[in-house]
């Protein structure tokens, strides 16, 4: 299955989905599915999101808790998940404020083995 049926697939499986996006921890897009307007520009917050979670990857690391798999943020405008992939990739997953994020957590879990076939 490719970037982009996967990618709906997740926005399928988890109601309330906003907006996905495949990205590398450089800041580059990959491939970004949309369902409604998220009302933000997410390749810009992404961006602008991939430092500190650099830091805590790094933070983790430090203390030995081992590796960062996921990341979730609650934002004014919805729930932000990341889950990270292969490569230094990681998908992230805008949600609506009221969405069921379990939902959001398992369609991403669910999806990254294909997603990390895709980038290798």
């Amino acid at each position: 299955m490719s970037f982009r049926k996967q990618l709906e697939s997740i926005c399928q499986q988890a109601p309330g989905s906003l907006a996905v996006m495949v990205m590398s921890m450089d800041g580059i897009a990959v491939m970004k599915h949309e369902v409604q307007d998220p009302g933000l520009d997410m390749e810009v917050f992404l961006i602008e999101m991939v430092g500190p979670v650099r830091q805590a990857m790094q933070a983790c690391e430090s203390v030995s808790a081992g590796d960062m798999t996921a990341f979730d943020m609650k934002v004014g405008k919805g729930h932000l998940l990341f889950h990270h992939l292969v490569d230094e990739h990681f998908v992230a997953l805008l949600m609506a404020p009221d969405a069921v994020v379990g939902r959001g957590r398992f369609a991403l879990r669910l999806h990254s083995r294909a997603l990390n076939q895709e980038l290798s």
